[in-house]
């Protein structure tokens, strides 16, 4: 993911990755739906059992909004090919979605798929997301956490979408949420996992 001006650029990968941590659920709203920061360079998404957080090193001064999943998704479809991106921004009271081929041309329509378009922007608060995410003190000996290893299989999206080799599991105490980091060497981002703790 790439953030500039306001502007986030997901990879076709990335924007799968990504919104495989948001929620399905539509009785769940808050959580069936993405959240972009602009000021932090950060885009979150969860579903209340794991979340991803995705970090660039832009920043702006642009206002934090958050899209549906629906129309996120919708974008994703219309990057159709492996070059091709998803972009995110604001304007005005709405969100703009577009997919764009890998040097940044228009994409027709396709299959009903339009390939660009704006959405509502969501006005509920998203959840504090940050504060679930677990910082290890200097120093500190973690534990092993159990979770559910399904959950995996979101992460290894991400590293695919990252084109890292590897990641870091980081683990605290017993029913502490296990962090994974994986770092982007190809767009100078970092991607963030949670795994909320099961008892096993």
């Amino acid at each position: 993911m790439r953030h500039n001006d306001g502007t986030f650029t997901f990879s076709k990968l990335a924007a799968k990755a990504i919104l495989s941590f948001a929620t399905a659920d539509t009785t769940r709203p808050h959580l069936c739906a993405l959240h972009f920061d602009p000021q932090t360079g950060c885009a979150y998404a969860t579903d209340g059992h794991a979340l991803v957080k995705v970090q660039n090193c832009g920043r702006s001064d642009h206002e934090a909004f958050t899209v549906a999943r629906v129309d996120f998704a919708q974008a994703v479809r219309a990057a159709r090919k492996k070059g091709d991106r998803v972009l995110v921004s604001l304007d005005g009271d709405r969100v703009r979605l577009e997919a764009r081929g890998p040097e940044g041309q228009a994409l027709d329509a396709h299959g009903g798929v339009i390939a660009s378009f704006d959405a509502p922007r969501l006005l509920d608060k998203y959840p504090p997301v940050e504060q679930v995410i677990p910082h290890t003190p200097t120093g500190y000996q973690p534990e092993g956490v159990g979770f559910n290893a399904l959950l995996l299989e979101r992460i290894a999206l991400i590293q695919k979408a990252a084109e890292a080799d590897g990641c870091r599991f980081m683990v605290g105490a017993a029913f502490d949420p296990a962090k994974v980091v994986i770092d982007s060497p190809a767009t100078g981002s970092t991607w963030t996992a949670v795994i909320m703790p099961m008892r096993i």
